[in-house]
């Protein structure tokens, strides 16, 4: 397995093209960006709520590192498709997933 920066990993249902738009605008070169795509399976919302918070409460320290080592264009560009990503799968007209 090689090293990678960014890893994203999304659940059968997203649309294919949300997240290679999303991978698009955030690649640049020297990062390393791991995609993959897993089967659903059944979760609790509060399973996964604990599961982000822990990771995200972990990962804090590194991405602050990370971002302002790698400079104010790769934190613009993360920005602008983590929105672009958010509104496409969490606005009215997203798909429905039960």
């Amino acid at each position: 397995m090689t090293d990678f920066h960014i890893g994203i990993s999304y659940l059968a249902g997203t649309p294919d093209d949300a997240v290679s738009e999303f991978v698009t605008t955030v690649e640049r070169p020297g990062l390393e960006l791991r995609v993959q795509h897993q089967e659903p399976t059944p979760r609790a919302s509060m399973e996964w709520l604990a599961a982000t918070a822990v990771v995200v409460y972990l990962a804090k320290p590194y991405f602050d590192g990370f971002l302002s080592e790698m400079g104010k264009d790769h934190y613009n560009a993360l920005k602008r498709g983590l929105v672009a990503l958010g509104k496409r799968l969490l606005s009215r007209s997203a798909p429905q997933v039960r």
